[in-house]
């Protein structure tokens, strides 16, 4: 990355001061490669068969800030960006904050904006992995009578259509279900994220020793990119007039002589939209204890709503409370300070979820969902670390994370959430359990 910066005061003087300004070009090239093992790639060893993944693209921004001291008490932050990216092309975002200080204690601020997430390495270019998740074959329970398009071109395919002549229905057995392999990857024709964004807060200096921070998030994003199911790529390809349909859904479905499905394929795309808000919370306390100080920090988020909406379908559904979206996370750190020895110690909370809002989970052998495995408590997790200090370009540091190795929830086959070979939510839990660490930092 290569980048110019100018920044200083205009001869332009308000009544709180004198206008600041920023301008600045920037150029960003990014490459990325990963390299599975040739065992891997080929699919011979124990991991799913994986693809190399190799790729470049670059980014030419121009930006512009300013500072404008309205009054004392009352300031105004404006700011533009314009970035012509290679793979996605030119666009604009901009940023108008301002903030209002009626007493020395407290601050209010409030800002909207544009912001933008272009595609990186591995949305564009990732090497396609196997997967065998679970996939929903729209055929599945077709009979002669059936009546629809999705039926129709059901039974349009050879294979099928001699199954249901056969045996009356086109009826997957346990294993057929559950044997549908395929890849997914990145793709080059996925677009960029786009963004509106506004938010409001207030900063009360309450005692010395004693700020609130408190702020209102409304985010609402267009165009997200995200892993197209095998099951959506399905039910499109389905879905469809006779004359546009296509029997191997273009490539991406592969079946066996007996109808099944052996494969589906899938990648990235654009296939959302999110809108979400809710409250962040920061409270901080420091306090002269004994030969040292005493310091408390909570962070505190409050999920108001997480609604993903299909650009396709239309169908809307809010996710708060299932794994990813809890409706309450917090940290509490807890540290002590005795000259250049500090202790702290951190926990780390993760509200109770279901693991489908929606009932996805289900048991392989009955179809009905799995309620077994749907409620999952609340997880509090406890690290800790001692620094010391030696010299000011010189310290060591020690630390556990999760000190009483607690166990991620149980997340089976057949789970909406959990990861394939470790039966949890990684995203969400510790699965290294119990992790000692030691380190130095040295500065030249």
């Amino acid at each position: 990355m290569i980048g110019s910066t100018v920044t200083g005061e205009l001869p332009w003087e308000l009544s709180g001061g004198n206008v600041g300004m920023a301008f600045g070009l920037e150029y960003r090239e990014e490459r990325g490669s990963y390299s599975p093992g040739d065992l891997a790639q080929t699919g011979a060893s124990s991991t799913n068969k994986s693809e190399p993944t190799n790729g470049k693209l670059d980014s030419k921004d121009i930006y512009a800030e300013a500072i404008f001291p309205i009054l004392d008490s009352l300031e105004l932050d404006l700011a533009a960006r314009y970035a012509d990216h290679s793979i996605t092309g030119g666009d604009v975002t901009w940023n108008a904050g301002i903030e209002f200080t009626p007493l020395d204690t407290l601050k209010f601020r409030a800002s909207a904006a544009t912001a933008i997430r272009t595609p990186n390495i591995s949305d564009l270019y990732g090497g396609r992995g196997e997967t065998f998740a679970t996939v929903a074959d729209p055929c599945n329970g077709i009979d002669a009578s059936t009546s629809g398009q999705v039926a129709d071109n059901c039974r349009s395919i050879q294979s099928i259509n001699d199954r249901i002549t056969d045996q009356g229905v086109f009826e997957l057995t346990q294993t057929e279900a559950q044997g549908t392999g395929g890849t997914t990857g990145g793709n080059a024709d996925v677009k960029a994220e786009t963004a509106d964004t506004w938010s409001a807060g207030v900063i009360w200096q309450v005692m010395d020793d004693l700020s609130i921070t408190l702020d209102y998030y409304d985010i609402a994003v267009k165009d997200a990119i995200s892993t197209t199911s095998r099951t959506t790529v399905l039910n499109r390809c389905f879905d469809v007039a006779s004359s546009d349909f296509s029997a191997n859904c273009n490539g991406a479905a592969i079946r066996d002589q007996n109808g099944a499905l052996i494969e589906v394929h899938s990648g990235t795309s654009n296939e959302n939209n999110i809108d979400t808000s809710g409250f962040d919370t920061e409270i901080n306390y420091t306090v002269d204890l004994g030969p040292g100080s005493f310091r408390a920090q909570l962070i505190w988020n409050y999920t108001n709503e997480y609604v993903i909406t299909g650009i396709e379908d239309g169908d809307a559904v809010d996710y708060v409370g299932e794994v990813l979206y809890p409706e309450h996370r917090a940290n509490l750190n807890l540290s002590y300070l005795i000259d250049d020895f500090n202790l702290a110690w951190r926990m780390r909370y993760w509200h109770s979820v279901v693991d489908s809002v929606n009932e996805e989970n289900f048991n392989f052998t009955t179809g009905e969902p799995l309620t077994t495995y749907n409620e999952i408590d609340a997880v509090v997790y406890h690290d800790i670390n001692a620094r010391y200090n030696f010299s000011e370009n010189f310290e060591a540091s020690v630390g556990v994370r999760n000190l009483f190795d607690k166990e991620p929830p149980i997340l089976p086959q057949g789970t909406n959430s959990g990861g394939t070979g470790i039966n949890t939510a990684s995203e969400a839990y510790d699965v290294t359990g119990r992790y000692f660490y030691a380190g130095v930092n040295v500065r030249f």
